[in-house]
């Protein structure tokens, strides 16, 4: 898909500023936050993403151009959605500086792996029942949220070239995992009429589609070879129906933000969730899927281990992929509240592809 005048007006709109390393001063790398990811006009508060890309040598002296950035098909990205159960408006696409400042401390230019850079969505958010607002940013409705995603994907896949992001790892952290797996399935799974009265009517609904004001072709988003799930969200109306011993209190809560996010269907419920919806692994391996790996800490007080057991049985009876589970302490969030276990698997996990 060619880049469009839109595309690069969108990009040069935000500055590079400086990432520095608190020890020496010096920049290790050049950071972009906020970058619209729909056309002027279309683009919404939350339809934005944040890159950091590395700073090497001369390049750590003199901020690249507000238009520029590198596109060198022989290294990765890291793609990462951030979590807080579609509606925590605290929690943002910011929520990786911390990963993505350890990973660009590990950059250089003879490291392997060889990765590019990192790259953070936003996507709309359904209402929280806590912080109430009228903002469309803030009332969405699932197809809404994927369809974000798919549109940001899309974005940066005109921007940095489709063989780099079908090389690239998607990561995210609790519905952001969620998030990811939906993203490599079929995007025709998430086409057709789903209002959402408070977002824009485009062209694409008024012809049959959703009315969410993401309405690019989501077929041109790409399909990564790899995904990381942390602490993630794969069977919501399993847990709703059955919670594991020791989590019956969130029952309520779980359903509250299901409910907020997809409606009182429980049947769509299991249509958005990897490990059971159907068929999705063969349309991912298609469009080249191949690996997942899964992390979940034992001592998380919101998202229980059963989670993990569920899609690593399901994969592991498709056969189609690898599937590898790596270890994380503490509680839900810390994984990227700290960022430093966030960043070593991520690393480890490019480094496999080398």
């Amino acid at each position: 898909m060619l880049l469009t005048e839109a595309d690069t007006a969108a990009w040069a709109s935000v500055p590079w500023e400086p990432v520095t390393d608190k020890a020496t001063g010096q920049a290790i790398g050049w950071h972009k936050a906020g970058v619209p990811y729909l056309p002027r006009g279309e683009s919404l508060p939350l339809q934005t993403l944040d890159v950091w890309i590395p700073a090497h040598g001369a390049d750590a002296a003199t901020p690249p151009e507000a238009c520029a950035l590198p596109r060198n098909p022989a290294r990765r990205w890291i793609i990462y959605l951030h979590g807080g159960a579609w509606c925590d408006p605290s929690i943002k696409s910011a929520s990786f500086w911390r990963a993505a400042v350890r990973l660009l401390g590990r950059s250089r230019p003879s490291a392997a792996p060889s990765l590019e850079g990192f790259v953070s969505l936003n996507y709309r958010l359904s209402p929280h029942p806590a912080h109430p607002s009228p903002a469309p940013s803030r009332n969405a409705r699932h197809p809404d949220h994927i369809r974000d995603v798919l549109a940001a994907l899309a974005f940066v896949r005109r921007r940095l070239g489709s063989d780099t992001l079908s090389r690239s790892i998607l990561a995210g952290h609790s519905c952001g995992a969620t998030l990811a797996f939906q993203a490599v399935m079929s995007a025709a799974r998430w086409r057709g009429p789903h209002p959402t009265p408070t977002t824009p009517t485009t062209t694409a609904a008024a012809a049959g589609g959703s009315s969410s004001n993401s309405s690019v072709d989501a077929d041109d988003a790409p399909k990564p070879a790899v995904v990381v799930g942390f602490n993630g969200l794969y069977d919501l109306a399993g847990f709703i129906a059955s919670p594991p011993r020791g989590y019956e209190g969130l029952r309520e809560a779980y359903e509250e933000f299901t409910r907020g996010a997809f409606g009182g269907d429980a049947r769509t419920w299991r249509a958005v969730c990897p490990t059971t919806a159907e068929g999705w692994v063969d349309e991912w391996v298609s469009a080249g899927g191949r690996e997942v790996v899964l992390v979940q800490s034992r001592g998380d007080t919101l998202v229980p281990y059963e989670q993990l057991e569920g899609i690593r049985g399901y994969l592991e009876r498709e056969g189609r992929v690898r599937v590898r589970e790596m270890e994380a302490g503490g509680d839900h969030d810390d994984i990227w509240l700290d960022g430093e276990r966030m960043a070593e698997i991520l690393w480890e996990v490019a480094k496999g592809l080398e």
